[in-house]
């Protein structure tokens, strides 16, 4: 098949087709279960809603890189979202689903550079065999939900759920596009939705009209110089702005002192001084308080900044990607690996704990050596990880979780970060919906204890955070059980909401954990600092 050599062309060819179907998804959306060899199950399940037509959710796709030099194309064969007061049954539905889907991706048979027959073990970034399972992005006011918390009135559904059976995935190291499925009908429909989506512009420009075969084959795209998307230490910043300007400059103030933030910087610092006083009453010992920026985004497209914000990370973050459904989506470039399951192994990576990169080389070692000493970072770090070991404890086995890589520093382009590890082994009887709904929302986003942490910022934050500080990532489904996950925090994130149209609105969150040591100025700071490159992205393409 005739793939641009530019595979990031593919993305924005079905991107660009999202505003004609972008009207807000409800329910679940697909086609008949009968037809599932074709484009996927897609019957209606539970409470999520009522089932639709095709045109209904052809705005859902995702692209999703990992580590490994490989980023995946899904168009959704099925779309869900959650209803408020009902987040328990959409992860149950997503399970149940996975039983479904389970049993028609059967058979298949593999040939000429085409990918079938379901191997879901090997996860949707596997080297081979076709995905399985559910890309899922879930908001912070869905984990309230699940502590039985009420939240903060959102407009917005509290999570989505695509259903991913059949994907092109992109080989950055092999420089090979392959498109996977558990069936060559369900590839030949992958194909003919594609072709009706993006039409033209996804064809070789050298190729006649009805040229593309009905199935696909491999096709080489272009190999990264950096073979694998991966570098251990990034470059330096060039110039220091984002620790004299964290803001992104005067072009986003727009609203007085307060600029595109809900909050103040003195009314910001006011809450982390709330944040302070509930902990020396013995409320909490770490609480991380965010705050929301909001900016006019019209003429933003969400994979074009994404693959911005890759490219300036000189690598691929943890879990990075965009996921869309209608005329909401989410960008991610996140650091953060919220549960990783594989089985019955189970680990989580809070990151606790952030210094700037410095301007030369002598800086930004003293400034990872301050991080990785610092007594305030070291403690925040530490009643977070006693919070996940805590959590993990509740579907792992007795005495399998531990911790490892202990307060280490990690390096991104823009900061340094405390990083831990806790690890498990899941009980028998548990998989990736228990772990989620005992874990969920994360601790390195809430603060220790975790329900009364949340509690007090629900009242201090009084807003949404919507998708931020959630999670997302991949769902993979074995044997009628979600047995694998790689989700993570969704930090470092855009959420859009009304693409496509002049009120279509970008919203970034940030925020830090706040100790009894606590400086309500650096801390200000601080949260500029994590959201002034995704600030100074939006700003450059209003």
């Amino acid at each position: 098949m005739p793939w641009p050599a530019d595979a990031a062309a593919l993305a924005r060819a079905i991107a660009a087709q999202t505003a004609a179907s972008r009207a807000a998804p409800s329910g679940t959306m697909g086609p008949d279960a009968t037809g599932a060899g074709a484009a996927g199950a897609g019957a209606a399940g539970g409470g999520s809603g009522t089932g639709g037509t095709d045109e209904d959710w052809s705005g859902a796709w995702c692209w999703l890189d990992d580590w490994g030099g490989r980023s995946v194309l899904g168009l959704a064969s099925e779309l869900r979202v959650a209803e408020r007061g009902r987040e328990r049954e959409f992860l149950a539905e997503l399970r149940d689903a996975g039983v479904v889907s389970e049993r028609i991706a059967t058979g298949g048979r593999s040939g000429d550079g085409v990918s079938t027959g379901a191997t879901p073990t090997d996860g949707v970034f596997a080297e081979e065999g076709a995905p399985q399972g559910w890309v899922v992005a879930l908001g912070y006011e869905f984990g309230q939900a699940l502590l039985g918390i009420d939240a903060a009135p959102d407009d917005a559904e509290p999570a989505i759920a695509l259903r991913l059976d059949t994907a092109l995935v992109l080989d950055h190291v092999r420089g090979v596009a392959e498109l996977r499925g558990p069936d060559e009908a369900a590839l030949d429909a992958w194909v003919a939705r594609f072709e009706r989506q993006a039409g033209e512009s996804a064809r070789d420009d050298s190729a006649p009209a009805g040229s593309v075969p009905s199935r696909a084959v491999s096709a080489e795209i272009a190999v990264r110089a950096d073979g694998n998307g991966v570098i251990d230490q990034p470059e330096l910043q060039s110039q220091p702005e984002l620790r004299t300007r964290p803001d992104g400059g005067g072009a986003l103030r727009g609203g007085g002192a307060r600029g595109p933030w809900r909050k103040t910087p003195a009314a910001y610092e006011a809450e982390v001084e709330a944040c302070r006083a509930a902990i020396r009453d013995g409320e909490a010992y770490v609480l991380c308080l965010t705050d929301t920026a909001e900016v006019s985004a019209p003429n933003v497209d969400p994979l074009t900044l994404y693959l911005e914000l890759r490219e300036g990370a000189r690598g691929r973050p943890a879990r990075g990607g965009v996921i869309v459904a209608g005329g909401r989506a989410l960008v991610s470039a996140s650091p953060e690996r919220f549960l990783s399951i594989d089985g019955r192994r189970i680990a989580t990576h809070p990151i606790k704990g952030t210094r700037p990169r410095g301007a030369t080389p002598e800086e930004d070692a003293r400034l990872a050596q301050e991080l990785r000493t610092d007594p305030k970072e070291r403690a925040e770090n530490l009643m977070i990880v006693d919070l996940m070991r805590n959590d993990l404890s509740r579907v792992c086995a007795p005495g399998t979780v531990a911790t490892s890589g202990f307060l280490r520093v990690e390096t991104h382009p823009h900061v340094h970060q405390l990083v831990s590890t806790v690890e498990g082994e899941l009980l028998p009887s548990a998989d990736a919906i228990d772990a989620i709904e005992a874990c969920f929302p994360g601790g390195s986003m809430t603060g220790a204890p975790k329900r009364r942490a949340v509690e007090i910022l629900r009242d201090l934050e009084r807003g949404p955070r919507g998708l931020y500080s959630g999670c997302f990532g991949w769902l993979g489904v074995e044997a009628g059980r979600i047995t694998e996950a790689e989700l993570a925090m969704t930090i470092r994130s855009v959420e859009f909401r009304g693409i496509g149209t002049l009120a279509a609105t970008a919203r970034v969150g940030a925020g830090g954990g706040i100790t009894i040591d606590s400086e309500p100025g650096r801390e200000e700071a601080e949260k500029r600092l994590k959201a002034a490159p995704l600030l100074l992205r939006l700003r450059d393409r209003r």
